[in-house]
């Protein structure tokens, strides 16, 4: 019989009709302070719905001699692995060193959409939908993500910046310089940067379709604001920043043409407006299922404040209690459960008295279309090519100090993996781009495929697949304080920390690879052939080695 790893399919012309479908409601950020945690971590998360491929790489630091140039290559609107950059825009200057970091990329051009750096810097994305038409501009050399690593803003600031507030800076003063341009038509761009003691939320937009290189003007207009000590910020798909007070620089960070721009536009006045409102100006419109998310998570850290999707919500909250590693991740799984939008709770999938297995928050627009429901956005979809969380710790040492926690899929149907700042190379399959047939020898399609089976019979397969994960889960948990008490004697040791950290990442990446491909067979074997009813067999494990 042959074996699903070997199995494989084309899937392109499905990912990119997909790409176009979702891309408008895609991506979803949670913001949370390190005075908003129990340990005091702070925490940057991402769940990308619109990339339908992904991959994870470490990129190597690397030096350049005195007057060296960054080329700034276009990106090519077909798919194409690593070789999807033509024509040449442009040259930057490059700075003398940039930095390690763990590098993610999204196709089908596999566009690199930010990662985590050495020293902790975390970026993350979010499209912000409803900007004003006429910020368009496509004269400028950088956009947020890119294809060329040069031309990403978010690529640029993980070479570069040593901190938050620096990459923000960074991002700030090159879109300005070297102009903006969005990698959609009208759309701005949000940015969640973080470190060990900061976390900012940036939107930034094109300068206007007059704006050329040779302008005098900023070539971009941008906003930050930092989140309050003790506070989870969201970003899903719309902006969130409010009035601004630049007086403030320890919250606020702006372009200079920030309130100029909007007023030449007519629109802002500050006698017929009052304060300037940055989302007001240039981003005044939201789509019904950015509103959810939002409110979702809010309601899920701050459920004193009663609020409902239909109020006026704030930048951020204070959580009702601290927040864990745990809480994060089960706050990206979220899938409305126990709230009046739990789709699997309508009377449609009620049978004999009972749930129906079949009831799922997963399946496909058909399947629900067939049932004339309309189930809401959840703040992972089921459409994930990844999801991340990157966790920064002030008090870890600097290997320890960032930890990438990244799955491929749905964060409901993934299993989260640590990645820690000082690792230095990862198993190439992950790092695969030659994902345009679907081959489940990569983990890509590995990971996707359980939940994808799990669809089949929802209510019984995600008990299967949960069971499998979270002990998995609890162990990488737990060995974090343990790797930080080997860290010490590895040093004393003289034994070089990258390589454990390199090997403990390998092991733990191929054990839940190899578990997520047992769970696909005994998903396919029983919820799909049905052989769950005539063979007792016990279910799949992720078995992990010991610590290096």
């Amino acid at each position: 019989m042959c074996s699903l790893a070997r199995c494989r399919w084309s899937l392109l012309a499905y990912a990119l009709v997909l790409l176009l479908h979702v891309s408008a409601t895609a991506c979803t950020n949670l913001l949370v302070d390190d005075e908003a945690t129990a340990d005091g971590s702070t925490y940057v998360t991402y769940s990308c719905d619109g990339g339908v491929f992904a991959a994870v790489r470490i990129a190597p630091e690397a030096t350049y001699a005195e007057g060296a140039t960054a080329t700034i290559f276009a990106d090519s609107p077909f798919y194409g692995g690593d070789a999807v950059n033509r024509e040449v825009l442009g040259t930057i200057p490059q700075t003398s060193r940039t930095h390690r970091y763990l590098d993610i990329l999204a196709g089908p051009t596999y566009v690199h959409v930010g990662g985590m750096n050495e020293h902790g810097v975390s970026i993350a994305e979010t499209t912000i939908g409803g900007s004003r038409s006429e910020l368009t501009n496509g004269h400028g050399l950088l956009a947020p993500f890119s294809a060329c690593p040069e031309r990403s803003l978010m690529t640029l600031a993980l070479q570069r910046a040593h901190t938050a507030r620096e990459a923000v800076e960074l991002i700030g003063t090159m879109a300005e310089e070297y102009g903006y341009s969005s990698p959609f038509p009208v759309d701005g761009e949000q940015l969640a940067i973080g470190d060990s003691t900061e976390v900012w939320s940036m939107e930034i937009f094109g300068p206007g379709s007059d704006w050329r290189p040779d302008s005098e003007e900023p070539g971009a207009v941008w906003c930050a604001q930092r989140v309050p000590d003790g506070h989870v910020a969201v970003s899903a798909n719309r902006s969130r920043i409010g009035e601004i007070d630049l007086s403030d620089p320890a919250m606020f960070l702006a372009s200079p043409n920030v309130t100029s721009l909007a007023r030449e536009q007519g629109w802002w006045d500050s006698e017929r407006d009052g304060p300037f409102n940055w989302s007001a100006a240039y981003a005044p419109y939201a789509a019904p299922g950015t509103l959810m998310r939002e409110w979702r998570v809010f309601d899920i850290v701050a459920p004193s404040l009663g609020l409902s999707p239909d109020d006026p919500l704030p930048f951020s909250v204070a959580p009702d209690r601290p927040l864990s590693t745990r809480d994060v991740i089960a706050i990206q799984r979220d899938l409305l459960e126990g709230t009046p939008f739990d789709v699997t709770a309508n009377p449609v999938f009620a049978a004999n008295g009972e749930t129906s297995s079949l009831a799922c928050p997963m399946c496909s627009w058909s399947f629900y279309d067939l049932l004339d429901l309309e189930p809401q956005r959840t703040i992972s979809s089921r459409h994930a090519s990844f999801t991340v969380l990157y966790q920064t710790r002030d008090d870890a040492p600097s290997e320890l100090r960032g930890c990438a926690w990244f799955s491929f899929g749905p964060a409901a149907t993934g299993c989260y993996v640590p990645i820690y700042s000082g690792t230095t190379a990862l198993p190439d399959a992950w790092g695969s781009t030659d994902l345009a047939e679907g081959d489940l020898a990569l983990p890509f399609w590995s990971m996707l495929l359980p939940g994808f089976l799990a669809t089949v019979q929802w209510q019984d397969a995600f008990r299967d697949l949960a069971a499998l994960r979270s002990p998995a889960e609890s162990r990488f948990l737990a060995e974090q304080q343990v790797l930080s008490e080997m860290l010490e004697a590895w040093h004393e040791q003289g034994i070089e920390p990258a390589d454990r950290l390199n090997e403990y990442a390998a092991d733990r990446l191929t054990a839940v690879l190899v578990g997520f491909q047992d769970l696909a067979d005994a998903l396919l074997a029983d919820y799909v052939i049905g052989l769950g009813a005539y063979v007792a067999a016990p279910g799949p494990s992720i078995e992990l080695p010991p610590l290096p």
